[in-house]
């Protein structure tokens, strides 16, 4: 599960918001941008997540979202 393999993480998240039917919105504390996902791939978007940041590095200071909900890519929303 997401909490034994990424505690850190998992302590990190401040809220999800279930309001709309297709995807949950995650704030997750000290990241200025948000995680769209799916509730029933959470956990295993919330990993590509981790490898993506890992992998790659990207500067996200413009960022405002994150969407993890498609295979394969990943969809980001600037802030400006």
């Amino acid at each position: 599960t997401l909490k034994r393999e990424f505690i850190d993480l998992y302590r990190l998240i401040d809220g999800v918001d279930f309001s709309d039917e297709s995807y949950l919105t995650v704030t997750i504390t000290g990241l200025p941008y948000r995680l769209r996902t799916t509730a029933d791939s959470f956990a295993e978007q919330m990993r590509e997540f981790v490898e993506f940041l890992e992998q790659f590095d990207p500067d996200m200071d413009s960022v405002s979202m994150i969407d993890m909900r498609f295979e394969q890519m990943i969809v980001s929303r600037s802030s400006k």
